[in-house]
């Protein structure tokens, strides 16, 4: 088949009509990407002018721009009325607006020199991080909550216990309970017709009761009253944080306003530039270390795009029915690998067990999302900062280990040259299968 050229429409690279729908398109794209492959008779150049078609009309939205953009374009003097859809045109021909291939937006008079290819590229290397970073700093800069004037302790209910001691209680018994015990086996012996002389007798062991249980008595309504203690001591020492509070809030207030004008000039700065060194080396480690991370995954994904046409590579993909994502799955002709970015200064640069605990973080995910989209993840790769490794890569789990994904780590700036001449132990994947999954990767990869 003929390679597209530059003024070739979209909808005719990947052979449908403009007014197909998009599992037509996806369709479409399917076997003319398998048919456009070099290694299934294509050429390179066929190969990247169907891959930029389906990204020109693959999804609605980059459709409904791909259609804006022809609408508003010029027409040229000589093109039939046909609703202003570009057509390809002569090979010599500059006259007209035309969707070009090289340029991934289809831009009427991009330029037409087709540059060398380069990898493809999906998602936004650190934009999740770079995302969270701005938040944290945000909420690190909200206003902080306004000291207010501490209230003062409300007494318990009940007022305060007798004494904190045994005795009173029983002394308060011992003269209470004798006469009270008296009087009423007194009258209950005088009410039973046991007249006088039995009343007397009965008053005098009722007295001698009272004395035998004033002891038992007065101990149990001090055990009874423990709870009153109890918050009388907490009262104590309410009032006295509450006289501590007192004496501090001139301080906290002269604090919080001496906060709320440190944080205007930071928001100034903070809008004048949000990546500027002298803030961050002031935001909280939170925040910083997003950021790094964000580095990170922008260095290395500058790296994979030296690799060349054969090779294309995922930034921030989500695992499936999970909150997790993969910083970069890069697509090569030995599989699918996983790539971690290790941002500089993190314990895992330098720390081998910190860097071991990354690389089960990354084969977790790098798992799931294997068995989620089934496709076969066939190495992890850590990107470590430069100085930290030589130039070799580190095998961290070889190739010949059957219960673990090979594992390696690689030093950033090499890591586009490690990838391309083959990471140990790893084998060449069938063409058919390699198509099949970068066609999985482009339908269904999701990015955070």
């Amino acid at each position: 088949m003929p390679v597209p050229s530059r003024d070739a429409d979209a909808y005719a690279v990947l052979g449908v009509d403009a007014a197909a729908s998009q599992d037509e398109i996806r369709r479409a794209y399917r076997r003319r990407v398998r048919a456009a492959h070099p290694d299934m008779g294509g050429s390179a150049d066929e190969f990247q002018a169907v891959r930029d078609a389906f990204e020109a009309v693959g999804d609605p939205e980059n459709r409904a721009r791909y259609e804006r953009t022809l609408r508003d374009a010029p027409a040229a003097p000589d093109a039939p009325e046909d609703g202003g859809r570009a057509h390809p045109a002569h090979p010599e021909s500059t006259a007209g607006p035309a969707w070009d291939p090289a340029s991934r937006r289809g831009r009427p008079g991009a330029p037409r020199e087709r540059g060398a290819a380069r990898t493809r590229s999906f998602g936004h290397p650190g934009g999740f991080a770079r995302l969270r970073y701005l938040a944290l700093v945000r909420e690190w800069l909200a206003d902080p909550a306004e000291p207010v004037v501490p209230a003062a302790p409300v007494p318990p209910r009940g007022g305060p216990a007798l004494s904190h001691e045994p005795g009173p209680y029983v002394r308060r018994t011992r003269a209470v309970a004798p006469p009270v015990l008296a009087v009423v086996l007194a009258v209950v012996l005088l009410v039973a017709g046991l007249g006088a002389i039995g009343a007397l007798v009965g008053a005098v062991l009722g007295a001698g009761a009272g004395l035998a249980l004033a002891g038992p008595l007065g101990r149990a309504w001090f055990r009874s009253e423990e709870p009153r203690r109890v918050a009388a001591r907490r009262m104590q020492e309410d009032e006295l944080a509450h006289e501590r509070a007192l004496r501090a809030y001139p301080d906290l207030m002269a604090a919080y306003s001496d906060r709320l004008t440190r944080l205007e000039g930071l928001r100034r700065r903070f809008e004048a530039d949000a990546y500027a060194s002298d803030l961050v080396a002031e935001v909280p480690e939170e925040a910083a270390s997003a950021l790094r991370a964000a580095v990170a995954q922008e260095e290395t994904a500058r790296e994979l795009m030296e690799l060349g046409p054969s090779y294309a590579f995922w930034n921030g993909v989500a695992v499936p029915r999970s909150g997790d994502a993969v910083d970069h799955l890069v697509l090569g002709p030995q599989g699918l690998v996983a790539v971690e970015s290790v941002p500089g200064g993190s314990a895992a640069a330098t720390d081998p067990a910190a860097r071991a605990e990354v690389l089960r973080g990354l084969d977790a995910r790098a798992r799931a999302l294997a068995r989620e989209m089934d496709v076969p993840v066939v190495g992890l790769v850590l990107s470590l900062p430069s100085g930290v490794l030589g130039a070799a890569p580190v095998v961290l789990h070889g190739a010949d280990d059957p219960y673990a994904i090979p594992a390696y780590a690689v030093a950033r700036t090499l890591l586009a040259d490690h990838v391309a001449a083959g990471l140990p132990g790893l084998t060449a994947m069938e063409p058919e299968r390699l198509l099949a999954v970068r066609t999985r990767l482009v339908l269904d990869a999701r990015f955070v």
